[in-house]
């Protein structure tokens, strides 16, 4: 992981940082990543989540969404933004789930970068979790956009229509929610276009209405073999297992995730990732730029990364969850390590 060590506390800061600035600025969207031009689109096709880690599932989706799009649109300046969430609608994400951000960031770029798509993209970074909210922060970033259009799985287009995700009746939300278009992939027992006209009549009678006055949703039937892709099953095989082959996974990806022990419950790398977020944390609360940040972390980690009693004292707190104590615990930590610097 050392050789990335730089790369993923600036990605870090940047998370961070976006975080800090929702309370204050609202719905953000910043590219890490890739192409970031902001006035070539008259659309932008946008698929978000966590990516951990990323699955050839995605890229398929990716594109068959793209194909699907083009036969439609031929003449579209259009591009692909892939969008790391740091924010869930049903849960809170304080630590890091399974790696680090940067990491991930790492996996999709190579994972896009050796995949053939005729469009541009760029990887970036969402402090929204609710897809209303991120389709202000994309018109804040791409001015000049015509409109937006959502790749996603029939999981997650059911949530829009779940009143219990807003602060207003759904009613209210709907020509929010149909601001943009959207395609929406099969999975599990919704696997063709007959199953999910079905799932549709079953939705609430305001989004129904709302759904068959629009002609902005396109139903992605996804290959059998790519419909039960999990990147939870596969955390839990490399788990077991770091020298297993996945079939769901890239080769450059495998060979990045084994070089990295990322997803293993090696105490090292545990501690490693620990390390990076709790320091940017506080670094960025005193103040700390990210190029400073990044030096002072990467110094620390360099120095101290390997010390044994430094790796007892942190995964003690981590293991029985006690976040406020772990976080002091780092700050001591740092403390410590500026004095001696």
């Amino acid at each position: 992981m050392k050789e990335y060590l730089k790369s993923t506390i600036e990605v870090e800061w940047i998370a961070q940082k976006l975080l800090q600035d929702f309370k204050t600025q609202g719905p953000l969207i910043h590219i890490v990543r890739g192409n970031t031009e902001r006035d070539l689109y008259d659309d932008i096709l946008v698929i978000q989540g966590s990516f951990d880690p990323p699955l050839l599932s995605h890229t398929e989706l990716i594109k068959q969404s793209i194909s699907l799009y083009q036969k439609q649109l031929p003449h579209a300046k259009v591009a692909l933004m892939v969008l790391l969430s740091l924010s869930h609608v049903e849960k809170e994400t304080d630590l890091f789930v399974y790696s680090l951000l940067g990491l991930r960031v790492e996996m999709m770029e190579n994972l896009l970068s050796h995949t053939d798509l005729n469009i541009p993209w760029m990887i970036g970074i969402s402090n929204s979790g609710r897809y209303i909210d991120l389709t202000v922060a994309i018109k804040r970033f791409f001015q000049n956009l015509s409109k937006t259009t959502y790749i996603m799985g029939i999981d997650v287009f059911d949530k829009l229509f779940q009143g219990i995700y807003y602060s207003k009746p759904l009613r209210e939300i709907l020509p929010e929610i149909f601001q943009t278009d959207y395609i929406v992939a099969g999975r599990e027992d919704i696997i063709d276009i007959d199953d999910f006209l079905f799932y549709i009549n079953s939705l609430p009678f305001d989004s129904q209405n709302a759904i068959k006055e629009t002609d902005n949703i396109i139903f992605l039937p996804l290959q059998e073999k790519f419909q039960f892709e999990s990147s939870t099953k596969v955390r839990k095989q490399l788990s077991l297992d770091q020298s297993i082959k996945i079939s769901s996974l890239s080769p450059q990806t495998l060979r990045f995730i084994h070089k990295n022990h990322l997803y293993s419950k090696n105490p090292s790398i545990i501690v490693m990732q620990i390390i990076i977020q709790i320091f940017v944390r506080i670094l960025l609360k005193e103040g700390v730029d990210r190029k400073k940040c990044s030096d002072i972390i990467h110094n620390f980690i360099s120095k101290s990364g390997n010390d044994k009693k430094i790796q007892t004292r942190i995964l003690s707190e981590y293991r029985v969850k006690n976040n406020q104590f772990l976080e002091k615990r780092c700050y001591e930590l740092l403390k410590e390590h500026t004095l001696t610097n």
